[in-house]
């Protein structure tokens, strides 16, 4: 016998006195006599947001000799009734089109037709007849879209329906096999009732027909009209409808808060990172709240707050996943100002919403530093080649300068292999070495125009070349860009990142190519590679010099050298603002075993804690 109730303290039974089923929970309480080996029970009318006790007990004989298993302690459970929410899987009233419903005529040369005076007040519905000057056999299906029932419960469909002559019933038809192609008579299609309009076209609505005895991930629902040689009648139907109810659980407020919870400031962005909560019961997402007074507001159950990342008015807050464990507030922040952040698990959303709002929450505080965007080169090829070097690998052609056809008819940089026919070539045009230690976020912007059939440019990158004759001494990774369409058209690269690389002595190139059979002509002009420098907010000079790490990139061992001992204390992030690691500076060498770390871009922030100076360098892990 099985005891139900909304209260945690439930009847024992007693020996000799049985217990009648009650499976009606709508009064509070409800038993349930259940057969050995059954192993399962139900219970109905049960109210939403409600939490619904049971025990179970085991039983021999029946009437006055019934002998229930009642001493010890009885097994218990309970679970929680979530809100239903009644939801629109599919509606259509062909107002516009078919909408995603489809037409299929498998017998006779009248179709379903959208007839646009005669729907429901006077709008377009569905349409068919099998008369055309005479009655014609037909066999006609108008079908649903695939829907998911998996996701839903108590599916039903309502729709409205007028006819008039003489002629067969419409048939209303479910299937949970169909595959949607063209042949209806594939599938297995069950026949439901429904009101059916009486006649005269008078539009009558269908009642609630119950769909949810079928499940699947692909219901289909459909007409079917029928005529024969000797009748037909004209079928209308308008208004389709299809609900089901979801169910939303409601779960008890988050075990625990998040842990390790960081700030730290790039520039004017701070990256936010924390470690999941763990527990009993875990968050559905996190609120994080954000401001420049260390006084945040605390989060009440039941009121959701809406996402605000701009922090121009001095505070925001934002509603995070549970399992991604890192934010940026890039939105409104100013330079040298100290922002405060505090952030809250929680379960379930709307009025629903249950915060861990106990104890305390984490918090941390990072203050925005002044970021400077720096060239680092910058050549158009106007007066000379610059500090760009043209090796030529293979043919007699090679890179030149075309004094009238770059941006605005001013020189550029032009190689093509074309000289009467065409000719094999390979050709490099190279960068002046530059040294991407003290800058982050590095890119590059150029200008290409390209004529003619041939192998694209290659726009390529390396840290390993030694700025001899042979480029192929080294490893070269080709970047994507925007290319030139042709007719010498002048295409914008778009903005190439670059700060996967690191090093004193960092190249780029354009590499051309051309065959004995096909060579395009391509030209090269305004290149601008840029960087930005990140200085401390308590002292204006150049801390570049005072800070080294090397080798970088690194395998993972890793070479810190703090001149003057001016930092004793870094971080290192991902590249997605997550704190991965902190330490103390050991004198002026400190030597970090990183191994342990992933590949990929890392940022090492080293700080002064008395004075606040912040240095921020790239490291790369490979």
């Amino acid at each position: 016998i099985i005891f139900a109730g909304i209260n945690s303290s439930l009847p024992v039974p007693a020996d000799g006195t049985p217990v009648p089923d009650d499976p009606d929970l709508s009064d509070g309480s409800g038993a349930l006599n259940v057969n050995y080996g059954i192993e399962e029970g139900s219970f109905g009318n049960l109210d939403p947001n409600t939490t619904y006790y049971f025990s179970i007990y085991s039983y021999t004989n029946s009437g006055v000799n019934i002998d229930f298993k009642n001493d010890g302690v009885a097994p218990t459970a309970n679970a929680t009734i979530g809100t239903v929410t009644t939801v629109t899987i599919e509606y259509e009233n062909f107002d516009e089109s078919w909408g995603n419903w489809t037409t299929i005529s498998v017998v006779g040369s009248q179709v379903w037709d959208r007839n646009n005076t005669y729907g429901i007040n006077y709008t377009p519905c569905a349409k068919m007849s099998g008369y055309e000057g005479q009655a014609y056999e037909n066999d006609d299906w108008l079908i649903s879209p695939a829907m998911n029932f998996t996701d839903y419960m108590n599916e039903q469909i309502v729709f409205y329906t007028a006819m008039s002559y003489t002629g067969n019933d419409l048939e209303f038809k479910a299937s949970t096999d169909y595959d949607g192609g063209g042949d209806p008579y594939s599938a297995t299609w069950t026949t439901l009732s429904y009101t059916m309009s009486s006649g005269g076209f008078e539009w009558t609505e269908s009642g609630e027909i119950d769909l949810s005895g079928f499940e699947g991930s692909a219901v289909y629902v459909a007409f079917q009209f029928t005529s024969t040689n000797f009748a037909s009648a004209t079928w209308e139907v308008d208004e389709i409808l299809i609900t089901g109810d979801e169910e939303t659980t409601i779960d008890p407020e988050p075990t625990n808060y998040p842990t390790n919870f960081a700030a730290d400031a790039s520039g004017t962005t701070i990256n936010l990172s924390w470690t999941d909560a763990v527990g009993t019961q875990l968050p559905d997402k996190y609120i994080i709240f954000a401001g420049i007074n260390s006084s945040l507001p605390v989060p009440v159950d039941g009121a959701p707050v809406q996402n605000d990342s701009d922090l121009s008015d001095g505070e925001a807050v934002v509603n995070v996943p549970y399992g991604v464990e890192t934010y940026s507030f890039a939105q409104g922040l100013t330079v040298n100002t100290t922002y405060y952040f505090s952030i809250y698990s929680y379960t379930n959303s709307g009025t629903d919403i249950n915060y861990k709002n106990d104890g305390t929450a984490p918090t941390a505080n990072a203050t925005t530093i002044q970021v400077t965007t720096v060239t680092i080169e910058e050549e158009n090829f106007d007066n000379s080649w610059g500090n760009w070097t043209t090796i030529s690998v293979t043919g007699s052609q090679v890179w030149d300068r075309d004094n009238t056809y770059g941006i605005n008819y001013t020189p550029c940089a032009k190689m093509s292999g074309y000289e009467g026919q065409a000719y094999e070539n390979d050709d490099w045009l190279i960068s002046p070495p530059m040294n991407f230690e003290n800058y982050f976020n590095e890119r590059i912007v150029f200008w290409n125009a390209k004529d003619y059939t041939g192998p694209d440019l290659e726009f390529k990158i390396s840290t390993d070349y030694d700025g001899g004759a042979d480029p192929y001494s080294a490893n070269w990774n080709t970047l994507a860009f925007n290319m030139s369409p042709g007719s010498f058209d002048w295409v914008e690269s778009g903005v190439i990142s670059l700060s996967d690389y690191e090093g004193s002595s960092v190249y780029v190139a354009f590499r051309f190519t051309s065959t004995n059979s096909t060579s395009a002509t391509w030209e090269i002009d305004d290149i601008i590679i840029e960087g930005e420098e990140e200085m401390g907010i308590h002292d204006p000079l150049d801390l570049s010099q005072l800070i080294r790490i090397y080798p970088n990139p690194s395998t993972g061992l890793l070479n810190i050298e703090n001149s003057g001992e001016t930092f004793n204390q870094a971080k290192i992030l991902s590249i997605t603002g997550k704190l991965v690691n902190e330490f103390e500076l050991q004198g002026l060498n400190t030597k970090l075993d990183l191994s342990h770390l992933e590949n990929g871009i890392y940022f090492v922030t080293f700080i002064n804690t008395k004075s606040g100076q912040t240095i921020t360098r790239k490291l790369i892990l490979r």
